[in-house]
């Protein structure tokens, strides 16, 4: 697991949800250039991506590098409505829309999960666009 956010609280705090909730957090970058060298040489499973890095959309990027390589990636972003198709365009399974709750990135998670094994995704979080059936 992989959380790429450039707002150290919000990252802190998703970290520590996560690590609640039993995923092993291989760190947190708040640049492209860091998330890239972690999620080196052996991709994770998940990433949490936050679109806006600094003044810029780098987060896309990050998502669809990481998407090649096999990662599901759960873009988190305030600016999801306006974006939803280039965070389709750039691999993303889905979005929770900021602001949200720390809690509700492991709930996120849990549903991709779920979607990967072929299993209903029961009850979303809410501020939760799902991007596959």
């Amino acid at each position: 697991m992989l959380v790429v956010e450039d707002d150290s609280l919000t990252a802190l705090s998703v970290e520590e949800a996560l690590a609640r909730h039993g995923f092993a957090v291989r760190g947190c970058a708040a640049t492209a250039a860091e998330a890239l060298r972690l999620a080196e040489p052996d991709p994770p499973a998940f990433a949490v991506v936050d679109i806006t890095l600094g003044p810029s959309r780098a987060g896309l990027e990050v998502g669809r590098v990481l998407a090649r390589r096999g990662v599901q990636v759960l873009y988190a972003s305030g600016y999801a409505l306006g974006f939803r198709q280039e965070m389709e365009d750039c691999g993303g399974r889905a979005c929770l829309r900021k602001p949200f709750a720390a809690e509700d990135v492991p709930r996120a998670l849990g549903v991709l999960e779920r979607l990967a094994r072929g299993e209903a995704p029961h009850r979303l979080p809410p501020n939760f666009d799902l991007f596959v059936d």
